[in-house]
């Protein structure tokens, strides 16, 4: 699988660097595909080179090593994407600890809850981000939890890696270099957790074999000369840790942290630092386009736009083929360390819009009769939830195969199509019915530029389907003419029996859209209509 116009000789050689560095750590000192004096990180004015950068890494290993973390210990890592979170994530690489990332959003109890279950014998956090001081909460959380030995404030002026480098001298290179030789590629790596929109949040515990097999794949797919990308995903994510941090990492290209996601400033980034691999959300990307600055923003660097986390809608796609760039998607998750299935770069609106690609070589993908449910296997597997025994058996059967919860066909030339969520679904006077089924007609109307259909509770029909819509710019709703849309187009059972008009749709830390945040304002104004007495 490889795109058009891209290296066959670089794709070659990411691949054999592959098969012989099956560890995510040595990948940074292996110049294979980049050279020492080349660009590894930017932070706002600071460049951090691939010999440097290596350097700093290995010296932070070290000092985790002088506070006893050794292979198998968890750190915990409360920051924004930046380049002390990287060195951080890469040293526990190095020496076989665990990285667990923590997102600045949360709450504190929030926080104490990822770092009571993870249990990491080092606690490091940002001193403070957007007027939030952290210094209480990471006091608060190291007090909860008696795993940890100590915490370690940075950032506090600005870009500085010496907090996380103190003590490093104390370690002997023979016990540096042992430390390393030790790190098997089944060792974990990460640990992810789930978004917990139902029940206990689950931690994914992620292996180096996992991470280099799904992102070998995904550097050959994605290739460009040079690779060049922006990091503006929270660190307690997939996207910020593999698609971005390991993907650049194999294929030697440089990656562009931005704290937050910010729509113009983004297009402003990627004009400056001649952006080459742009990859977001779906949803980031509706509003990225309906930003004004994008329509004046210089896209000649481009060589791939790339998106995950839904389906594009055909007017999205529309607009991004404006840029000239070939566009890609994939699908994956969490327990997938990423995206195992590719839409190969291409401007064919059709393969884009209809299907989540091919399985990457080494997946296997089936399709369960009973559900339609897409299960996968490989190397791409987690290892495990942690701690949940019987959530992984839940989840993994005994052949390996993992099950994702989500729906899908495949289509006869071998590429899958997603058809939602087995717990999206819901059931309406008997009928089963696929909210993306409804959202793919509403987002064809063309005034609409997103949608989410979400379930509601009916006194009527058990359960209903509420619709929020987000016009195009410089576009009103007439929602009855939208409701008369979906009735020429789909079965009366189908039908929203709400439609509402957002300026945009909730995102989630991660760009995703929050659908429990809209399915409780679904289920709220079904409480205040029985409340007053009126019609549901």
């Amino acid at each position: 699988m490889s795109m058009s116009g891209s290296d066959p000789s670089r794709i070659a050689s990411i691949a054999v660097m592959s098969a012989t560095l099956p560890r995510v750590g040595d990948y940074l000192v292996h110049h294979g595909t980049h050279r020492p004096d080349s660009e590894a990180v930017v932070f706002h004015d600071r460049r951090f080179r691939y010999g440097e950068f290596s350097q700093l890494v290995d010296t932070a290993a070290r000092a985790m090593l002088a506070q006893g973390v050794g292979r198998g210990d968890a750190i915990a890592v409360l920051s924004t994407p930046r380049p002390e979170y990287l060195m951080l994530h890469l040293a526990a690489a190095r020496i076989g600890a665990i990285f667990v990332g923590l997102n600045p959003r949360h709450t504190r109890s929030e926080l104490e809850y990822v770092v009571g279950d993870a249990k990491p014998a080092l606690l490091y956090g940002l001193a403070q981000f957007e007027g939030r001081d952290f210094r209480s909460d990471l006091e608060s959380v190291a007090k909860a939890c008696s795993s940890i030995r100590n915490t370690i404030i940075f950032g506090a002026q600005g870009c500085d890696p010496a907090p996380l480098l103190a003590g490093a001298e104390r370690v002997a290179d023979a016990v540096f270099d042992a430390a390393q030789r030790a790190v098997s590629p089944d060792d974990a790596l990460a640990i992810i957790y789930t978004s917990g929109s139902t029940g206990r949040r689950k931690g994914v515990v992620l292996t180096h074999r996992n991470f280099v097999s799904v992102y070998r794949q995904a550097a050959a797919v994605w290739s460009a000369d040079p690779v060049r990308q922006i990091n503006n995903y929270p660190i307690d994510h997939i996207g910020c840790l593999g698609d971005v941090a390991t993907c650049n990492l194999i294929a030697g290209g440089t990656q562009v942290f931005m704290e937050r996601f910010d729509p113009a400033a983004s297009l402003a980034l990627l004009e400056r630092e001649q952006i080459s691999v742009w990859g977001q959300e779906v949803a980031m990307f509706r509003r990225l386009v309906d930003e004004p600055s994008f329509l004046r923003t210089d896209f000649s660097s481009l060589q791939l736009i790339w998106w995950a986390g839904a389906a594009a809608p055909a007017s999205l796609v529309a607009q991004l083929l404006t840029t000239g760039a070939p566009l890609s998607t994939c699908w994956g998750m969490s327990e997938t360390c990423g995206a195992v299935t590719f839409v190969p770069p291409t401007r064919d609106t059709a393969a884009l819009d209809a299907t989540i690609g091919v399985p990457a070589p080494g997946v296997e993908i089936r399709i369960a009769a009973q559900n339609d449910e897409l299960q996968v296997r490989g190397d791409c597997v987690m290892k495990e939830y942690l701690g949940q025994p019987d959530a992984t058996a839940a989840a993994i059967d005994r052949e390996g195969w993992l099950r994702t919860g989500d729906r899908a066909m495949q289509l006869k030339d071998g590429s899958l199509r997603l058809m939602g969520r087995l717990t999206d679904m819901y059931k309406s006077g008997g009928y089963n019915v696929s909210p993306r089924e409804i959202e793919a007609v509403i987002e064809s109307h063309p005034d609409v530029a997103q949608v989410a259909v979400v379930r509601a509770p009916d006194p009527e029909w058990q359960e209903v389907g509420h619709a929020f819509l987000v016009p195009h710019p410089g576009r009103a709703l007439d929602l009855a003419a939208i409701e008369r849309w979906c009735r020429e187009q789909l079965a009366n059972y189908k039908i929203p029996k709400k439609f509402w008009s957002l300026a945009n749709l909730p995102l989630l830390p991660v760009g995703k859209v929050d659908r429990k945040w809209l399915e409780a304002q679904a289920a709220a104004w079904v409480a205040r209509q029985q409340d007053d007495g009126g019609p549901v």
